[in-house]
């Protein structure tokens, strides 16, 4: 897309069709191969042991903790305790942590959010964003902490989670991970990236062609009524002429 001030010395280029082809020097057409490039590019990638080195996109919820916990320390008056100091949400947010890294080692980015019940995270693949989810696999224990049911915060970082990967906004689920004995989550981060890369992709595409098709069927209306007021007019000069 051209602004119009550049329209006589830059030519623009031909609109890209609904069906593609969506192959650039970076990322082939067939999901694939994009998601073979991606495996390879990545290689081994490990989840941090600590969260000191962290992605910027925990900054905010990081950031948070550490305020809570020094005013619990300096007040015993003060209510709001840290909320994921337990071993269980200090794994999520280390899960997280690992899979934004290895994202932004493919240039691509994401962060996380808290909330009273529940640690999230985003992907950006490009422009696209995807919803990434580490839920209790199973049923497990919950406490009632300021009005919300969460889990207990004595449940052990060994808890088994699953891992989703969300593309939009209407529940779906896309691809998922689970922890499995002597094959949990944290072995699987390469895999895990590459695929949310080839998700991001499919998404972009999908809403691409559901965009173009929606421009066509707008172009095509837009022509029709033009020719339906043409019509019109042309009749009403018509009978003008005859009365």
């Amino acid at each position: 897309m051209i602004d119009s001030r550049f329209a006589p010395f830059i030519a623009q280029a031909t609109p890209i069709p609904a069906t593609g082809p969506f192959a650039t020097s970076e990322v082939p057409e067939d999901l694939e191969e994009l998601r073979a490039k991606e495996l390879k590019a990545l290689g081994r990638v490990a989840v941090p042991r600590t969260l000191e080195g962290y992605h910027p996109g925990l900054k905010d919820i990081l950031q948070k903790e550490e305020r809570r916990g020094q005013k619990v320390a300096n007040s015993s008056w003060h209510w709001d305790e840290p909320r994921s100091d337990n071993p269980l949400d200090q794994r999520r947010l280390k899960l997280f942590n690992g899979i934004l890294l290895a994202l932004a080692k493919r240039g691509h980015g994401g962060d996380a959010t808290a909330t009273d019940t529940e640690i999230s995270a985003r992907a950006w693949i490009g422009s696209t964003s995807l919803s990434l989810s580490l839920e209790i696999v199973g049923k497990h224990c919950t406490i009632v902490s300021r009005g919300y049911r969460r889990p207990d915060p004595a449940l052990p970082a060994s808890t088994p989670l699953t891992l989703s990967v969300k593309p939009g906004y209407d529940r779906e689920v896309g691809d998922t991970w689970q922890d499995e004995d002597g094959n949990r989550l944290e072995s699987k981060i390469a895999e895990i990236a590459a695929a949310i890369i080839v998700a991001g992709e499919a998404k972009f595409r999908s809403a691409f062609a559901r965009t173009r098709s929606a421009q066509s069927r707008n172009a095509s209306s837009a022509k029709g009524k033009r020719k339906r007021r043409a019509a019109s007019a042309s009749n009403a000069a018509s009978n003008e002429f005859a009365s």
